[in-house]
């Protein structure tokens, strides 16, 4: 399933009622519906919605779950959640540490129970209607039909139980920022290797497409599939004339592996940048900058017949890749460097996962993010900020250890050595929503927050 919705009240009927125009809302996420409804109480009713694709897409990863829950999403631990949720009662606290991307709804017998995985990867959001029940929905525009007007994101890596009007946080198994353990360079770089191997082994199937800029993210992606040998497709995509487009062609070439190239014109952009920015519900220039390419990799793959787009997200926060990081590394003090290192981690859910979902899933997509892989972000994060954010005199490398990873490894050196640029940045797209709202007199955000129904506008960028 790729949407998930569901709400709590006293009427049976109103309850169901409310489902099925939530999951009327979320067609993005799937048309092929179905519902779960309970009595839990004299006073009080559950109903639950899911919905998907096509009853025949192909399961990417099959859930372990049953009739009482809903999981949006994939376990990389699958014997580990299946451990959980075979229990009685459920462990649906345990479930939250499981490494994976998931989101999920389920009901007790005192209640709904919502919760997801600790980096946030699957949207899910919350809050309360007119009359003061209490729903959830993948999507916050579904929300919005029932008249929840500020939903607010499940926190990662908590448990949210809803009893009658009540609400109460339990069972927390939040991201923990290690102490920093001082490493040799050369073990932490082996180390790094061996956890992103792992990762993609199990969360990347096969034929799948890779979001390619010939970058260290995608570079070190696309060098592991074809190690372990997985038929792996690769998509860049920018505006017409941008030298990173030629780059990426060369580097896959130098890697000996095939790359579909889709050059943009401006007149493509503006006309997509309606529907993109309703898909990604969010009129921040930077969120939707980055959907707009991201939803051009994701048509190519779709042409491709392939069912996983895998991209680089948390890449950036966890191994330093951000200019800002080396703005501070230069300015001081440089503890402050893993500081934004670590809140960037934090923000990441709202910032790229749920924006790169629901781009993908609007598509028939699963996004996979190796780079998220949970055991590899808990090693990534105990590292010492120096091996991320190098100072070596005036200079400052960013993603150090990724790129001696990537040099052990014999990648090419246009990938080792490249200086890290955003992909708005990157693929030109940025400059095109910059200089169409100059032209019309007005903010980037202005211009932007016009392609949003009035009824999904939740917060306004700073």
């Amino acid at each position: 399933m790729t949407g998930i919705c569901g709400l709590t009240g006293p009427n049976q009927e109103e309850v169901e009622d409310a489902v099925e125009k939530m999951l009327s809302a979320m067609e993005k996420r799937g048309t092929v519906t179905h519902t779960i409804t309970s009595k839990i109480s004299q006073s009080q009713n559950v109903a639950m919605g899911a919905c998907e694709h096509s009853s025949d897409l192909p399961k990417v990863h099959e859930e372990p779950v049953d009739d009482s829950i809903l999981v949006d999403g994939n376990f990389w631990g699958k014997e580990e959640a299946s451990r959980f949720l075979q229990a009685e009662p459920k462990r649906l606290d345990a479930l939250l540490g499981v490494p994976g991307a998931f989101s999920f709804l389920a009901f007790r017998h005192d209640g709904l129970v919502a919760g997801r995985d600790v980096l946030g990867q699957k949207p899910l959001y919350f809050g309360t209607d007119e009359k003061g029940r209490y729903a959830f929905a993948s999507l916050k525009v579904a929300l919005a039909r029932i008249g929840v007007l500020d939903p607010q994101p499940v926190p990662t890596g908590e448990l949210l139980k809803i009893e009658g009007s009540t609400k109460m946080v339990s069972g927390l198994n939040k991201l923990a920022r290690p102490p920093s353990e001082s490493i040799a360079e050369e073990i932490a770089s082996e180390r790094v290797g061996q956890l992103f191997l792992e990762s993609v082994s199990k969360t990347v199937p096969e034929g799948s497409a890779v979001s390619f800029s010939g970058g260290i993210d995608s570079g070190l992606t696309a060098y592991t599939m074809k190690k372990i040998r997985l038929h792996t497709e690769l998509i860049t995509v920018g505006l017409q004339g941008q030298p990173e487009l030629e780059h990426a062609t060369q580097v896959a070439k130098a890697m000996g592996l095939k790359i579909r190239t889709r050059e943009l014109a401006e007149e493509e952009v503006l006309d997509v940048l309606p529907s993109v920015v309703e898909t990604v519900e969010s009129f921040d220039p930077m969120v939707v900058s980055t959907a707009v390419p991201f939803h051009f990799v994701c048509y190519e793959a779709r042409e491709l017949d392939v069912d996983t787009v895998v991209a680089g997200q948390l890449s950036d926060e966890l191994f330093g890749g951000y200019a800002r990081f080396e703005r501070r590394a230069i300015e001081g003090p440089f503890e402050l460097v893993g500081e934004e290192m670590w809140n960037s981690v934090l923000a990441a859910s709202n910032n790229d996962f749920e924006p790169g979902d629901k781009v993908a899933v609007s598509l028939g997509l699963e996004l996979v993010c190796p780079f998220a892989y949970l055991p590899l972000v808990q090693y990534a994060l105990s590292l010492p900020t120096s091996l991320k954010v190098k100072v070596e005199g005036e200079n400052v490398v960013r993603k150090y250890i990724l790129r001696r990873l990537a040099e052990n490894w014999g990648l090419p050196r246009s990938i080792v050595e490249r200086p890290k640029k955003a992909f708005q940045y990157s693929t030109g797209i940025n400059r095109v929503l910059v200089n169409e709202a100059k032209r019309q007199g007005i903010t980037v955000v202005e211009f932007l927050r016009r392609y949003l129904p009035s009824r999904q506008v939740y917060s306004t960028p700073t």
